[in-house]
């Protein structure tokens, strides 16, 4: 499958999404009705996720208005990568959501003066599902450097906010 064969519609909501170049794989991240945790009853309000993962013309991976994230998972995906950029989150730390197609790992590494240094990273698993239409154990995983995972931050702040503006 190719970029250009998602679609127009796709495409065009990613114009006001996350993007993202990861060592020449374009990371594109869209995420719809965010509902904060505050106004429900339950953590049961569900986001319309939608990524993609490409390499050129080449789809990776790809779901489109997917129910990957509840609101919840927003705020706590939000708090987490604050947690890594402000120095806060001290050891590896696991980020699966009730969803099993994501997952975020955050491995922080300090310098001696306390900074996040070159080797700290962020991996985002995107999980495929197998032929079955259930959950495998295949995954594309991306390493995020410290300047995507700002621009990460940066965007699910706009979300939570009601603003889907392109961070890039």
């Amino acid at each position: 499958m190719s970029v250009k064969s998602i679609g127009y519609k796709q495409n065009r909501r990613f114009e006001n999404g996350l993007t993202i170049d990861v060592t020449g794989i374009t990371l594109q991240l869209f995420i719809a009705d965010f509902v904060p945790r505050e106004y429900l009853n339950e953590d049961n309000e569900w986001c319309a996720v939608s990524v993609i993962a490409s390499m050129g013309d080449r789809v990776l991976y790809s779901q489109d208005n997917a129910e990957l994230l509840q609101g919840s998972d927003v705020e706590r995906l939000y708090q987490n990568a604050s947690a890594y950029l402000g120095g806060d989150m001290k050891e590896k730390t696991d980020l699966d959501f009730i969803e099993p197609e994501l997952r975020l790992v955050f491995n922080p590494v300090f310098d001696e003066g306390g900074s996040l240094n070159t080797e700290s990273f962020v991996e985002i698993r995107l999980y495929y599902d197998s032929l079955e239409g259930e959950a495998s154990e295949n995954f594309l995983s991306l390493c995020l450097e410290k300047e995507h995972v700002v621009k990460l931050r940066n965007y699910l702040a706009s979300v939570m906010k009601g603003r889907h503006e392109n961070i890039l």
